[in-house]
């Protein structure tokens, strides 16, 4: 998912990930860590511009 906002704000996607979107897709989370990939300069844009993609590894059929 991408999170456009502060950093701060990180906080309510990741809320939202794990206790609305994962429960209700059929997906599992895979025993890995999750990966932030920052896709804008923070220093030239303001915060409220700021995205940020939040990559939550899922289990493979094989392994569920």
């Amino acid at each position: 998912m991408v999170h456009t906002g502060p950093y701060i704000e990180l906080e309510h996607a990741y809320h939202w990930l794990y206790s609305s979107w994962l429960p209700s897709s059929g997906e599992e989370a895979a025993d890995q860590p999750i990966v932030e990939e920052y896709l804008n300069d923070c220093q030239s844009l303001p915060p409220i511009a700021w995205q940020t993609a939040i990559c939550l590894p899922l289990r493979q059929e094989a392994s569920r």
